[in-house]
């Protein structure tokens, strides 16, 4: 798979994700800490949460967006970073410069989105 083929299946990935957690916020799902997403936390404090929704669909929604979690937390930090502005967020353009330099940026963010996808697909495309 080519960078421009992941890069555009990750957009699709981060679409989910964001429509997903909005339907739960809008469904009334009790929203707790492991939904939203924070940089800050290690990939073992997504691993075993509880699922409670009460229907298959809000049971999907949760699993889904806590597996894109968990997949977040797996990177490096500034790898997570990257994809959180990039695609989860969208950042101002620009956002990086006080971060990285231009080429420190790209070659990043094209190692974040190689490494993303690969976790996707050893947790089965979640």
């Amino acid at each position: 798979m080519t960078y421009k083929e992941m890069s555009k299946e990750l957009k699709e990935i981060a679409k989910t994700y964001n429509r997903s957690l909005q339907d739960l916020i809008v469904n009334g799902a009790q929203i707790k800490e492991g939904f939203l997403f924070d940089p800050s936390k290690r990939n073992d404090e997504y691993a075993f949460f509880q699922f409670k929704g009460t229907n298959s669909s809000t049971i999907n929604a949760e699993r889904f967006v806590l597996s894109v979690n968990f997949a977040l937390t797996c990177l490096k930090t500034e790898y997570r970073t990257i994809l959180w502005h990039d695609y989860f967020r969208k950042a101002e353009n620009g956002w990086w410069i006080s971060y990285f330099s231009k080429t420190s940026y790209y070659r990043n963010r094209r190692e974040a989105v190689k490494e993303f996808m690969e976790i996707k697909m050893d947790a089965n495309n979640f």
